[in-house]
């Protein structure tokens, strides 16, 4: 859903610029902070505990996004908790990799990193295919125009864009 590349329709059809949306990926440089609590939280709370708790916090950051949708403060500070709250997820596959691998090395077979590692980006880039093909298909469904304004958009087309933009990730983190 991250990879569907839905926000640049959003900032400039709902929130009327797309140029606020470089500012939040400026923002994004703060998660970086995460790399540096994420393995003292390890030592206290065990990693699977940690990424419900992520992916509970990124349920409930989308419910706010999706209801203060143009709220830009309230958008900034939900995507920087929501950043925080699913980093972990994304560190922790890493360490499950490099855990597996120890595993079968201890089992007496291959340590098969390169195998992982090859898989892991195999599926980032066929998702990212995926999340692009899927958004065609959403704009198409919702009646995407290129030259509405955010005064002149349908209503299907604001509410797809809503759900898309902060809907889809909501359902995607409680499903996980």
């Amino acid at each position: 859903v991250g990879n569907m590349g839905v926000g640049v329709y959003y900032f400039d059809k709902i929130i009327g610029d797309v140029g606020i949306q470089s500012a939040f990926a400026g923002v994004s440089a703060l998660a970086v902070v995460a790399l540096f609590v994420l393995p003292p939280l390890m030592k206290k709370i065990h990693l699977s505990k940690i990424l419900l708790y992520g992916q509970l916090i990124a349920v409930g950051l989308s419910a706010i996004s999706f209801i203060f949708y143009n709220n830009i403060p309230i958008l900034v500070i939900c995507y920087v908790l929501s950043l925080f709250a699913t980093l972990p997820g994304v560190y922790a596959g890493r360490i499950i990799m490099c855990d597996a691998a120890l595993y079968n090395e201890f089992v007496g077979l291959n340590r098969m990193e390169g195998t992982m590692s090859s898989v892991l980006g195999f599926m980032k880039r066929a998702g990212g295919a995926l999340g692009t093909f899927l958004l065609g298909l959403g704009l198409k469904a919702i009646k995407y125009d290129a030259a509405a304004t955010p005064e002149t958009l349908s209503t299907l087309t604001f509410w797809g864009l809503r759900i898309m933009m902060y809907g889809l990730p909501l359902l995607s983190a409680a499903v996980q």
